[in-house]
């Protein structure tokens, strides 16, 4: 799984980001229910923003086969921490 979660990830996984938008796109065709795409990207890693938003794209050699937008929001009842292997 591959994880976007600071703009240096955004920068370093640019072109599996087109693909994943394509795909996004495709699976919210009717732009009147679908957020924009640069506002889900520019949620990531923005400090005094609510929510923070994740994206993980599964991924298979350079083609994008999936991902998942996960929009974070900080509380004193829930902590949330991202762990990869």
């Amino acid at each position: 799984m591959t994880i976007i979660d600071s703009n240096a990830s955004i920068a370093t996984y640019s072109a599996h980001l087109k693909a994943f938008e394509a795909l996004y796109i495709q699976a919210f065709p009717d732009e009147n229910e679908r957020e924009y795409f640069e506002d889900i990207l520019a949620r990531i890693d923005n400090p005094v923003g609510q929510p923070s938003s994740i994206i993980g794209l599964i991924t298979q050699e350079e083609t994008v086969l999936a991902g998942v937008v996960l929009d974070v929001f900080d509380n004193d009842f829930f902590s949330f921490n991202l762990l990869s292997s």
